[in-house]
């Protein structure tokens, strides 16, 4: 399979640049040059681009240019090959080097049929600082043509005190667009209140109170319901355990007598024993449960104790 002209012409032009003289940065360059070229052949074109075009930087050569405009043609940027190769020719014909201009044209003009051109128009005359870009890339406003990948492409235009104003299009390979830019409106600035102090003077001001967080009704309430639930439970079991024993010793009382109880008699007042301690119990947890819910309810107020937020940690306010 014949390799493609741009890899070829690139591979042709490095080793053509490879014995001049070394320059700063040059190691650092070639290296880049070396990782961008080993991207690409593995495919992994999204870290390649990047690295070709930092070695062109620290070090403008033609073939790492050529290689570049290839890696953004493969990715697809055709917008951005078709610059790299137009501006590689330049430099080719700057330089006095007819033979890579012409490589360099041959790949442009390959491509340039399947580029769309934008035509940016300004209505009325451009403002100062005025920035028009196409899927956040600006273009140029001194030519008449900037060339734009086909698709769909979003046109914003921005400047200092403007509002900025977007529109979209969509161009077909080999189209010409037009887009005309309308007069940014001004941004609208919010008017100072009445009310508010003159600048400079707010530092003066005593900082505003801390918010106040009313925390209290979030936990009273709960607190008396589970109080009154204890109370009650207490009082009842104990009832029913009190009911309990004293069943149980009336039924021992026919298997005692004075001089003692038979087996049936002890088991029987065992069990009432038992139950008569629970009973206790059960209504001691109950008494303390309501006490609680009767205290809650009166010591702590529904309203007013609010805890806030202060710079050093929370205070109760009331």
């Amino acid at each position: 399979m014949r390799p493609p002209i741009s890899v070829v012409a690139a591979v042709l032009l490095f080793a053509a640049s490879a014995g001049a003289a070394p320059a700063p940065d040059t190691a650092r360059a070639d290296a880049l040059f070396r990782e961008g070229r080993t991207l690409m052949d593995k495919g992994e074109l999204a870290a390649a681009c990047p690295k070709l075009e930092e070695s062109f930087r620290i070090a403008p050569r033609l073939g790492t240019m050529l290689n570049l405009g290839g890696c953004f043609e493969r990715r697809g940027q055709l917008s951005r090959a078709l610059a790299v190769y137009e501006r590689a020719a330049t430099m080719a014909r700057d330089a006095g080097r007819g033979d890579r201009e012409r490589a360099a044209r041959e790949l442009a003009a390959r491509i340039e049929p399947k580029v769309a051109k934008l035509i940016v128009e300004i209505d009325p005359a451009p403002v100062d600082g005025l920035v028009v870009d196409v899927d956040g890339e600006a273009i140029s406003l001194r030519g008449s043509l900037a060339p734009i990948d086909p698709g769909r492409r979003v046109v914003r235009a921005r400047a200092p005190g403007k509002r900025p104003w977007s529109t979209e299009l969509t161009a077909a390979p080999g189209a010409t667009v037009r887009v005309t830019v309308p007069r940014l409106e001004a941004e609208e600035v919010a008017p100072a209140h009445a009310s508010d102090p003159p600048k400079g003077e707010q530092d003066r001001l005593p900082p505003p109170p801390p918010p106040m967080i009313d925390t209290i009704p979030t936990w009273r309430t709960p607190a008396i319901a589970g109080a009154l639930v204890v109370g009650v439970a207490g009082v009842a079991l104990g009832t029913v355990f009190g009911l309990k024993a004293r069943g149980k010793r009336d039924d021992s009382k026919p298997h005692c007598d004075a001089a003692g109880c038979d087996a049936d008699g002890v088991a029987l007042l065992d069990q009432a024993k038992g139950a008569g301690n629970v009973s206790t119990v059960s209504f001691i947890v109950g008494g303390v449960g309501l006490a609680a819910a009767v205290v809650l309810f009166f010591a702590v107020p529904a309203k007013g104790h609010a805890i806030a937020a202060t710079g050093d940690g929370f205070r109760v306010a009331f």
